[in-house]
């Protein structure tokens, strides 16, 4: 089985920890990588080559907007999942016409994250349970 190599960008040690403890329970995700600011999550993802992105829209020095916009221009860019608190349809729109393959409510269930990472990595767009929005 092909691991999938993971980049988790999130400025909470408590929120990044957990998602590393939980993942860490399906063998074919690896985590390769955290940055706890977007300088650092930029500079990791021009370096290295991840599958998986889970991305925090709210990072200090470099939003996870802008993020988005930088992977615009990277050849082999991962498959993205936004993690956010912001659950407006603006912000969600901003962040799916930059190039996110999901987005999530950090409200979500353990288990939906899980679906959506499955649905993301292989080639699909997922969307949080608890979001609508009219595009």
């Amino acid at each position: 089985m092909t691991s999938i190599r993971t980049l988790i960008a999130d400025d909470h040690p408590i929120f990044l920890e957990g998602l590393k403890v939980f993942l860490s329970k399906y063998p074919e995700i690896e985590i390769v990588g955290t940055a706890t600011d977007g300088e650092e999550a930029s500079y990791l993802l021009h370096k290295y080559n991840y599958d998986l992105l889970l991305l925090d829209i709210n990072l200090p020095l470099k939003s996870g907007l802008d993020i988005l916009l930088e992977l615009q221009k990277i050849e082999e860019k991962p498959a993205v999942l936004m993690l956010s608190m912001y659950s407006e349809d603006e912000i969600i729109e901003v962040a799916i016409r930059r190039g996110a393959d999901g987005y999530l409510i950090k409200n979500a269930q353990l288990k939906e994250l899980y679906c959506a990472i499955e649905e993301i990595t292989n080639g699909g767009f997922y969307l949080g349970n608890d979001i609508q929005l009219d595009m």
